[in-house]
């Protein structure tokens, strides 16, 4: 076994072969046995023939009659290394357990505790292992909150009928030493089961999550206050009612905040009384003894008056709480109250109860959201007070008694008042619906309106005009109108607005007491027109810039890759698209010339009845041809405006998108049919402009023609000018006659009256003379004074003098005329 020959051993100190380090235990071990005491399995080293040591394992007796001792030696060499080995690993894994982050433990079902816990617990929970171990089987109820600790079994069942090694997890509240309740999540595998199948040992790991939860948590409550603030927000921003409006709100405060009930007053100016608008929670109701408050009285009132907060987690100590009874009564704890300010200006307050106590994020949530309230209520009866207006302002304006209207830049009617409507038998809706104002009067009657439009909008001032209209009744009235242009904040004019006073009686009577003035000035009116005539006709009509600019400015404005015009020639052989003008982006190839129509599907039909071609994504279009045709030329999405021109000529604006699918808006639609109704009437007044040129060619090729009259015609020009002197001449002595008329008239037509009244003057003079023959001596000297007879006498005269030179008037005017004429 050492390596030793019996006679190496014999009669030396057993001593001498044994460990030092064991010397001490062997020699009081020997001492043992030698006292009489037997030993088992006492170990020791000894040292071998090499040098090294093995471990012994001794079986010794003593016999006192020989005085010896007997022994047995057994060779556990390998035992105990394997023991150290063993050891060493545990050491091992007791460093990697305490060294874990982990709570780590063994829990023994039958004895139920842990039977083992690594020094984590300590750290984390501040219990020691031996406090651990000194809970013994109460160690659950003791640590685990109640609430999770009624969940154990419903757990512990899924986990015993798992396979082995598989991990069940689950989270709890555990109370640390100092009574804190902190959240751990385990992660269990089932260590060991009896024969029966049953787990005897969970082996767990258990992790802190309590910084976690409390994220969790924390972020739950922003999330619960930013849903609380937005789904207020948005109730401030719906087209409703303000009571419905702050009945939403204060539901949103019970819902969101858990409040037991909330409310909302707003503020009387004229009474200083804040009226209950909105109640939600417990009480929904508006009526009752707080509907009304003065500012000042109760909790609600002193928040008014001070205009701050109040605020308290205490309500049954809140010194402003008059019903305390009721508020033990309702568990109600807290109380928040808000005064509902903007601009320096109170608004109401807001006020809730809660049977919790309230944090400061929902402080801060709620004081928040009682701004964005003010200012809902503020911006809610500013709205209201402006519906009242313009609901005055409408009544006052429908019962006008003259026309009122307001039109845009392109002759949409936005209001037409009662009376316009009545007279001309045309309901309101019908002008608001046309995008100008000619397709409800027709293009005839609205010449003279649309003149005096351009002339309105040309100027800052207002423009004063005469309109004539056909009424219900058939006939023609005429209108003193006056119209001024309307602007914003900035200056920028957005409408016409015009007034129209139905003067017909008085034109009547002033044109047949002045019918030269009336001739002069519809002359005056026939002039101004032609003028405008003549400006527009001097106004560029070339039908290529015309189409230029157009595509140009369509594709900058909706920021299109590609906008073209095209011709489309049914008429062809075969039938074309003939692309015109084109604006694009520089990467894009050009598209100019002609398409065979055939190879665009059902294009050319839908065009052919002026159908608004919009395709959002090329790729979902279902004719083939159609689809193909678009996809060769690079589109994903097509917008086509037909426009049909005065000379039955049809032409397509196009909008494409080349780089990715776009959906067209409605209002994109819209504004190009507005853009189309415009450039219709641009290309009609090209084609009339491009006929007129014609016609103007023709005409100088006649005129070269009659060169040979060129003399006498100029000699004609000479006298039509020497006329048209004349004609001007004529008109200003006209004008003067008719200064001059004016007055003669007024005398004329008043000399029949004046010789009556005379006569009868001097009729009733007489029959007083005869009468009284003798008068006072204070009238007699009087009559003599003033020479009655003679006054008498000449006012006779007179009449007939004034008589005389008012006929001869007359005739000073026939020479004029005569004078006057081309004759």
């Amino acid at each position: 076994m050492l390596g030793y020959a019996p006679r190496e051993m014999i009669g030396q100190l057993f001593l001498e072969f044994v460990h030092p380090d064991d010397r001490e235990a062997t020699l009081k071990e020997a001492e043992s046995i030698a006292a009489g005491n037997n030993t088992v399995g006492f170990e020791n080293r000894w040292r071998c023939r090499n040098g090294s040591y093995k471990w012994i394992a001794w079986t010794a007796t003593r016999f006192c009659e020989e005085e010896l001792l007997y022994g047995v030696g057994r060779d556990i060499t390998a035992h105990k290394q394997a023991e150290a080995a063993l050891q060493e690993s545990q050491r091992f894994v007791e460093r990697i357990a305490n060294t874990s982050p982990n709570l780590l433990y063994v829990y023994d079902e039958t004895e139920q505790r842990n039977v083992y816990s690594n020094r984590e617990i300590a750290d984390t929970l501040g219990y020691t292992p031996e406090e651990v171990k000194k809970m013994g089987s109460s160690l659950l109820p003791t640590i685990i909150h109640p609430e999770d600790l009624a969940k154990f079994p419903e757990y512990w069942h899924q986990l015993e009928n798992a396979p082995d090694g598989e991990v069940g997890e689950y989270e709890y509240r555990v109370r640390d030493k100092n009574g804190c309740w902190r959240w751990l999540v385990s992660r269990e595998i089932v260590f060991s089961r009896t024969e029966e199948g049953k787990i005897q040992q969970r082996l767990g790991a258990a992790t802190d999550i309590t910084e976690r939860k409390i994220a969790e948590q924390a972020l739950a409550e922003q999330l619960k206050l930013s849903v609380f603030t937005a789904d207020v927000g948005i109730a401030l921003t719906q087209n409703q009612t303000l009571l419905a409006t702050l009945q939403y709100c204060a539901d949103a405060v019970v819902r969101h905040l858990d409040a037991a009930f909330a409310r909302i007053w707003t503020l009387n100016e004229e009474e200083n009384v804040l009226e209950m608008e909105a109640s939600a929670g417990i009480y929904t109701g508006i009526d009752g003894a707080y509907t009304r408050i003065p500012v000042g009285e109760f909790k609600i009132g002193l928040i008014a008056l001070e205009r701050k907060p109040h605020i308290t987690n205490s309500v049954q100590e809140d010194p402003r709480l008059h019903d305390k009874e009721w508020a033990s009564r309702e568990g109600m704890v807290a109380f928040a109250g808000y005064p509902l300010i903007v601009d320096n200006q109170l608004l109401g307050v807001i006020a809730m109860f809660t049977r919790q106590e309230l944090k400061e994020s929902t402080l801060v949530a709620l004081a928040s959201v009682a701004d964005a309230i003010a200012l809902g209520i503020k911006r809610k009866q500013t709205e209201e007070a402006l519906a009242r207006q313009k609901q005055t302002l409408r009544a006052i304006i429908d019962n006008a008694p003259i026309w009122v209207w307001m039109a845009n830049a392109s002759g949409r009617m936005l209001l037409v008042n009662k009376t316009f409507c009545e007279d001309v038998a045309i309901p309101e809706s019908r002008f608001l619906a046309a995008s100008h104002y000619f397709e409800v009067l027709g293009l005839e009657q609205s010449a003279n309106c649309m003149a005096s439009d351009a002339q309105a909008w040309s100027q800052d001032i207002p423009y004063y005009s005469e309109e004539i209209f056909e009424l219900t009744e058939g006939k023609y009235h005429e209108l003193d109108t006056i119209k001024t242009q309307v602007k914003d904040d900035c200056g920028n004019a957005i409408g016409l607005i015009g007034l129209g006073l139905d003067v017909t009686k008085q034109k009547e009577a002033q044109r047949q007491l002045q019918a030269s003035e009336a001739r002069f000035r519809k002359l005056a009116e026939k002039e101004a027109l032609l003028n405008q005539l003549a400006s527009n006709i001097r106004e560029s009509l070339d039908l290529d810039t015309i189409l230029a600019t157009t595509v140009q400015q369509i594709r900058d404005l909706l920021q299109v890759d590609r906008c073209v015009f095209i011709w489309y020639l049914p008429d062809a052989s075969p039938p074309a698209w003939d692309v015109v003008h084109e604006a694009k982006k520089d990467d894009l190839f050009s598209l100019l010339g002609y398409f065979r129509a055939d190879i665009t599907g059902t294009l050319p039909q839908k065009i052919a009845k002026l159908e608004v071609y919009q395709i959002d994504d090329v790729a979902t279009v279902s004719d083939p041809v159609e689809q193909k045709f678009f996809l060769e030329l690079g589109c994903k999405s097509v917008l086509d405006l037909p426009i049909k021109s005065a000379g039955g000529l049809t032409g397509v604006v196009g909008c494409v998108s080349c780089r990715e699918v776009r959906k067209w808006t409605k209002e994109e639609v819209e504004l190009m049919e507005a853009i189309g109704d415009q450039l219709g009437i641009a290309i009609s007044q090209s084609e009339l402009y491009t006929q007129s040129v014609h016609s103007a060619r023709i005409a100088q090729e006649q005129a070269a023609k009659l060169e040979v009259t060129l003399c006498e015609l100029q000699q004609a020009q000479t006298q039509l000018v020497q006329a048209e002197k004349m004609s001007s001449l004529g008109q200003m002595v006209a004008g003067i006659a008719h200064e001059i008329n004016n007055p003669v008239s007024f005398i004329f037509g008043n000399l029949t009256y004046t010789e009556e009244y005379t006569t009868n003057l001097m009729k009733l003079l007489q029959m007083y003379r005869n009468e009284y023959p003798e008068p006072s001596p204070a009238l007699q000297e009087e009559i003599e004074v003033l020479e009655m007879d003679f006054l008498l006498e000449g006012l006779a005269e007179n009449a007939v003098f004034y008589a005389d030179g008012s006929y001869s008037h007359p005739g000073y005017r026939e020479e004029f005329a005569e004078f006057l004429s081309p004759g």
